[in-house]
């Protein structure tokens, strides 16, 4: 009667103690945009006191400083009763005292161990894991007790698979053979891991396997070998990180960890083997790392880096214009960039993680999958009728931890549809054949009256002097692109005619010689030539529009220009140029 006596008081204060982690620990310790939490299950009986250096609680510890932002992790240890626990929380110092006052004694409740565990979770959480750390053993003070423990623990699993928690098991210094044991059942009926580890090389191993695999995280070796000169140098990808975790092992115990690194805050946390050195925004890719340890020691180095993404998609038709026999774009090109969330304008697909990657995304709801080049992914995909090109980017096979991959919706309108060809001109040649023999009429009737006249005669405007074999280029022009025919701006610029040996230069010519590309809009069918008295005779060709000093020069005539004078050219584009001619002085030629 006493035992059950005892029995039913600790089971009402282990609910009393349960309701309360549960109505206040979670609440408190959720991060707003916590995303997964993981919370580790220890075995703190007395039968774990075997496993050498306290490595389960390093391993835990390891694990924890290890996980990336947007993890929230908890902690529960358990022998003849829960020991101590704590819900999942971003911040660790909490966690980290907790998980260091571990005690191993009494007996293995691994039921009440787990219910405890699976109360801590919050409700908004979109991953929860559990991390078993056990030898294997579900022993209580006597047969009925270790079958109740047995049937609370078969009872949680069973909830746990029902909740979609995932369970993972290490398995402490127990042979490989003993699958019968029912702690494993946990990880069988969730769908998680097992891994059997016996010693510290095979428990920190399984503890890093479950970490990069099991739990997803994002790492790269940076480093790897004897340790005997104390320090290591590590060069990051890129400053664009948001934080970057570096995380050291060692086969020996490792002290005195520094760091030689610039960012917005440093931190390091140790423990028996090994050390996390966190980089709050880095602002160098250089980084020192010393420490001690013994001479045979060896030591592996691993980045853990970690970004907020901003991603800006762009969308753009092959097209120009329409066509009745076209009536619709055949596609859009879709370009996709990465900046940060601090830094939109950074070039993140330039980082050395990213070059050459091939780059999962969904387009519009349909797959596709492109490698990134000179800093950008482009893919191109059918026309959407609405314009609307909606992109989700999977980086998870990229070896980092990203955040604020939401998908990202660019609008493009409908190229406009192209003007009907103009109506065909009336057929005027009856017309000019009479005005043509009206005009004969009169010329015959002036020339008698010149005649009579004493000879005096009609005047005409003369026409510009033709080109001429003596004539040399001289002077200057200034260009000055008004509009662009992508709206960019393009600084003046200045063309040197006076250093040309040729007697025919081609517009399109000067412009490229200046880094100015207009395209192919008329700019080819402008030549200018060398003229009398310094001239400069244009030569238009071309169906833009052509003024000079407001005076419309017409296609297929040649018209001088002076210097100081001022010539506008309108493409068929709508891009506009602004030539003006000037002399040069003689120190300008030197």
């Amino acid at each position: 009667m006493r035992d059950i006596s005892k029995r039913i008081i600790a089971a009402g204060f282990l609910a009393v103690v349960l309701l309360l982690g549960t109505v206040l620990l979670p609440a408190a310790a959720a991060g707003p945009d916590s995303s997964r939490e993981v919370i580790f299950l220890l075995d703190a009986s007395n039968s774990m006191n075997h496993i050498q250096n306290n490595m389960a609680t390093d391993m835990i510890r390891e694990m924890a400083y290890s996980l990336p932002a947007g993890y929230d992790v908890g902690f529960v240890s358990y022998e003849t009763d829960v020991q101590s626990f704590i819900g999942p929380q971003a911040d660790l110092s909490e966690f980290d005292h907790t998980v260091l006052q571990t005690r191993y004694t009494g007996y293995s409740n691994a039921g009440a161990g787990l219910e405890t565990a699976l109360s801590l979770f919050s409700e908004t959480a979109e991953a929860k894991e559990v991390v078993v750390f056990s030898d294997g053993e579900i022993v209580m003070s006597h047969t009925a007790a270790t079958e109740e423990a047995v049937a609370k623990f078969d009872a949680m699993v069973g909830q746990a698979a029902g909740q979609g928690i995932t369970i993972h098991t290490i398995l402490l210094n127990t042979p490989a053979a003993e699958e019968t044991l029912k702690i494993l059942d946990a990880s069988r009926r969730t769908g998680g891991s097992v891994y059997h580890a016996k010693g510290q090389s095979e428990i920190e191993a399984a503890a890093e396997q479950l970490l990069f695999s099991d739990l997803g995280v994002g790492q790269l070796s940076v480093g790897a070998g004897g340790a005997r000169d104390g320090r290591l140098h590590i060069t990051l990808p890129d400053t664009d990180m948001e934080s970057a975790k570096i995380l050291l092992t060692s086969d020996q115990p490792l002290s005195n960890i520094t760091t030689d690194a610039s960012a917005q805050d440093i931190r390091v946390v140790t423990g028996r083997h090994f050390a996390v050195a966190e980089l709050t925004r880095p602002a160098q890719t250089s980084v020192g790392l010393s420490f001690t340890t013994a001479s045979s020691g060896e030591i592996h180095a691993r980045l853990i880096p970690e970004y907020q993404v901003c991603l800006q998609v762009d969308a753009a038709y092959r097209e120009k214009e329409l066509t009745e026999s076209q009536p619709e774009p055949a596609g859009a090109i879709v370009t996709i960039h990465a900046g940060t969330e601090r830094n939109p304008e950074a070039s993140l697909f330039a980082s050395e993680l990213f070059q050459n990657q091939a780059i999962p995304l969904r387009v519009n709801g349909k797959d596709y999958r492109a490698a990134v080049r000179d800093g950008a992914i482009q893919v191109e995909v059918p026309y959407s009728p609405d314009g609307n090109y909606t992109v989700e980017a999977d980086f998870s096979g990229i070896a980092g931890n990203f955040s604020g991959l939401t998908p990202v919706t660019a609008h493009q309108d409908k190229p406009a549809m192209a003007p009907p060809p103009p109506e065909p001109e009336p057929d005027y040649r009856p017309l000019i054949a009479v005005v043509a023999l009206l005009g004969g009429v009169l010329l015959l009737i002036l020339r008698r009256g010149r005649q009579k006249a004493g000879g005096a005669g009609l005047q005409t405007e003369a026409s510009p002097a033709p080109p001429s074999e003596e004539y040399h280029f001289s002077g200057k022009l200034n260009l000055y692109i008004v509009r662009a025919p992508d709206d960019r701006d393009i600084p003046p610029q200045v063309f040197p005619l006076y250093r040309q040996s040729r007697k025919r230069v081609r517009l399109h010519y000067i412009l490229s010689s200046c880094g100015i590309d207009f395209g192919d809009v008329g700019a080819r069918e402008i030549d200018l030539l060398p003229g009398p008295d310094r001239s400069l005779l244009f030569e238009n060709s071309s169906d833009c529009t052509v003024l000079k000093n407001r005076d419309l020069m017409m296609k297929g005539r040649v018209f001088p220009v002076h210097f100081e004078e001022k010539v506008s050219i309108t493409f068929t584009d709508d891009s506009e140029l602004i030539l003006q001619y000037k002399n040069v002085r003689p120190n300008e030629k030197r």
